[in-house]
């Protein structure tokens, strides 16, 4: 998560630099939700996915520059296995890969990661704390630097860095004993960290720390292990400073139902975004002085029910959105010599094939409702680059039909393509969809295109 800043990068060595937009405002948070990674605009507006395949995400991040990085892991698999994906800001898959910190052989089930997630202005380096036992006796903790274009693990300090470690104006930012904070000195020398401010209070573990580009506004989110029988709590502090490395002023937390486990700040301290109980939230910058609970500049904002691990930046959303989800042609008018009268007529698009290897087009219509969905007729536009069979499964959010869990399949469909073009998919509705059709319009559904192992995604509003 957090806005990061350019860290140029060679295969053994790195040096981290200011970015030349610091202080950007954000256009848009990226975050997780049914284990996926999505993008939306501030007011949860335009939302996009934009992982597809298996729901193993857990964490996400996006540079100064819009780029998104996120990490996924099977489920009862080890960490050493974690793989990584970078979008380029216009939502295109960039790279994907192991995200292990160096050769696997190098690490047991013990490593836990990622702590902490950041991708640089440049969308080449993940940055990204972990821990590690590599004995029952000895223990590792630092962070990683992957440059993705090489796969080479860079060879940064492990015991002298920081842990939980974020970007600010270029330079790292996270803690050293739990409770300390400190930030790398200026000039990239990665090994020197400068001591800013800490928690007085020994039962506090700190678990993320964000910083605007200026130093004056910090978010800490940190758990108090409190005796039994009181629960432990899980809160995101915000603390008012009086620049980077400067002294404290005053601080708020976050009015979090339940506990509070992410969150995230703006680069020019424009918005605070967390996550609790009800999902991911954003509000305008904390006003000062402040009670024990925060005030904002404008009040909180529920972005996505249910998600977790914001990150804010300044993806331009719009674009992401149009991009995946294109316009069909203009109806075409058709007129007679026997009257005046117009009448529209719909034309079938036409998709540009993709290469052999790449995934399919398709193209939904934009009218499609739900009585034709679930009814008769409906049908879909594919385009391959090769023979083979083609399948389609369209889902609902579990909160659609008022459900929990995994999305809901409400239709299928199936063809077989003797050779590269375009052809036509029909499709049937499930039980599911027969069952829940009234409460399917108005509602987004999602097409999941499948052909050639490659998976393209569209999402429509049911009329």
């Amino acid at each position: 998560m957090t806005h990061a800043r350019t860290v140029l990068t060679t295969v053994l060595v790195a040096v981290l630099t200011a970015a030349a937009n610091a202080g950007a405002a954000p256009g848009g948070i990226a975050y997780i939700k049914d284990r996926q990674v999505w993008v939306a605009k501030l007011d949860g507006s335009k939302k996009v996915q934009l992982s597809d395949g298996d729901a193993w995400w857990n964490t996400v991040g996006q540079s100064s520059t819009g780029g998104i990085v996120g990490m996924k892991n099977e489920p009862g698999k080890i960490n050493v296995l974690t793989q990584f994906a970078v979008w380029n800001a216009d939502g295109s898959l960039k790279d994907a890969g192991p995200a292990a910190p160096g050769t696997s052989a190098n690490y047991n089930a013990s490593l836990t990661m990622p702590l902490g997630l950041e991708l640089t202005a440049d969308n080449r380096g993940i940055i990204y704390g972990f821990s590690h036992n590599p004995t029952p006796s000895t223990r590792t903790e630092g962070y990683a630097l992957l440059p993705t274009d090489t796969r080479t693990t860079l060879g940064l300090p492990t015991v002298a860095s920081v842990r939980w470690p974020s970007l600010v104006a270029g330079r790292l930012l996270g803690t050293t004993d739990d409770r300390s904070i400190a930030l790398e000195d200026a000039g990239g020398n990665t090994q020197n960290f400068s001591p800013w401010f800490y928690f007085t209070n020994t039962a506090i573990t700190v678990q993320g720390v964000q910083a605007a580009d200026d130093g004056s506004l910090v978010t800490v989110q940190f758990t108090i292990d409190n005796p039994d029988p009181t629960p432990d709590e899980e809160k995101v502090n915000v603390r008012k400073m009086t620049g980077l490395l400067g002294s404290f002023v005053d601080d708020c937390y976050v009015p979090a139902v339940g506990k509070a486990e992410w969150s995230d700040i703006a680069a020019d301290g424009s918005a605070v975004v967390w996550a609790d109980q009800e999902g991911l939230k954003v509000a305008g910058a904390p006003v000062f002085p402040a009670g024990e609970t925060c005030t904002f500049t404008s009040p909180p904002v529920l972005v996505a029910a249910g998600a977790t691990s914001p990150a804010l930046g300044p993806i331009d959303v719009d674009a992401v959105y149009a991009a995946r989800n294109p316009q069909p042609p203009n109806p075409i008018t058709a007129t007679t010599t026997t009257t005046t009268t117009t009448t529209p007529t719909t034309t079938t698009p036409t998709l540009q094939t993709p290469a052999p290897g790449k995934p399919p087009a398709a193209a939904v219509p934009v009218t499609l409702s739900a009585a034709k969905l679930i009814g008769s007729g409906a049908t879909i536009q594919v385009a391959v680059g090769k023979a083979g069979k083609i399948s389609v499964i369209v889902t609902v959010p579990a909160s659609a039909v008022g459900r929990r869990g995994v999305p809901v399949v409400v239709a299928t469909g199936t063809a077989s393509a003797s050779a590269a073009g375009q052809l036509t998919v029909a499709l049937k509705a499930t039980k599911a969809g027969k069952r829940y059709k009234k409460k399917l319009q108005g509602k987004r559904a999602t097409f999941a295109v499948k052909a050639g192992g490659k998976t393209t995604k569209k999402t429509v509003k049911l009329r």
